[in-house]
């Protein structure tokens, strides 16, 4: 969750809202991904869709079997 945390913190420091995202399969990071629809123009740009779109891409598969999501709440100290 802390690597979400660290996502959603890139989110803001860019004036996204806050959310960041990451998957996971046997405790490796395959996907990292944070809100981002302003900067790229794309309203899919989110979190969730980033992180798993990444992870797609590095097994390098449109399945991730076994894969957990981690996202974030909204709010971020």
């Amino acid at each position: 969750m802390a690597v979400a945390i660290d996502e959603a913190r890139h989110a803001a420091e860019r004036g996204e809202v806050p959310v960041g995202a990451v998957v996971v399969i046997h405790s490796d990071v395959i996907g990292l991904g944070h809100n981002q629809p302003i900067a790229a123009h794309d309203p899919t740009a989110h979190a969730e869709v980033v992180a798993i779109r990444t992870a797609a891409a590095k097994v390098g598969a449109s399945r991730l079997d076994g894969a957990s999501l981690y996202v974030n709440a909204r709010a971020i100290a």
